[in-house]
This record gives C-alpha cells, sequence and structure tokens, in this order.
C-alpha cells in the first residue's frame, strides 16, 4: 500500500522532468544549429569590387582583361575580326 502511494505521488514529479528534459534538448539542438549555420554563412566567400575598380572595368578593356586573364587578339592564334569574334574561313 505504502509503494502504490509512493507511486501515485512521483508520477506526476516524473512527466514533468521528463518534459524538462526534452524540453531542453530541443533548445540545444535548435540553437546549436543556428550557431552552425551561422558560422557557415559568415564563412561564404565574397566578392567585392571597389567603385573605383567597377568604373575601371567598364572604360579600360586591358585592365578587365589582365584582372579576368581573357584572350586578347594578339594572344590567340586564331583569326579575329573586329568585334574580337573568330573569323569563320
Amino acid at each position: 500500500m505504502d509503494i502504490s502511494n509512493l507511486i501515485k505521488e512521483a508520477k506526476p514529479l516524473y512527466f514533468k522532468r521528463k518534459r524538462q528534459r526534452r524540453m531542453i534538448k530541443n533548445i540545444s539542438v535548435g540553437v546549436a544549429s543556428c550557431l552552425l549555420l551561422g558560422v557557415f554563412m559568415m564563412q561564404m566567400p565574397t566578392r567585392t569590387i571597389a567603385n573605383q575598380d567597377f568604373y575601371t572595368y567598364l572604360y579600360d578593356d586591358e585592365v578587365y582583361n589582365q584582372d579576368f586573364y581573357l584572350l586578347t587578339e594578339a594572344e590567340t592564334l586564331l583569326p579575329m575580326d573586329e568585334y574580337e569574334l573568330m573569323e569563320r574561313s
């Protein structure tokens, strides 16, 4: 009889603690995943071009070609037309 009374008293406390542990576990998993996602998002490479460089690329083809390793007419062995496209033979 004593054991059944003890179980009746302990049962609500047991389930309350079980719910609390589950809630703490879910919150910790959520916080950890947000932190990991934040760390990976901060490490993504971003390419920024300063305004001066942007305008240089617009008006100076040689700087653009050097920076982006584009082929120019002098560097190719193929015949090129005035639009720097390959001529058809």
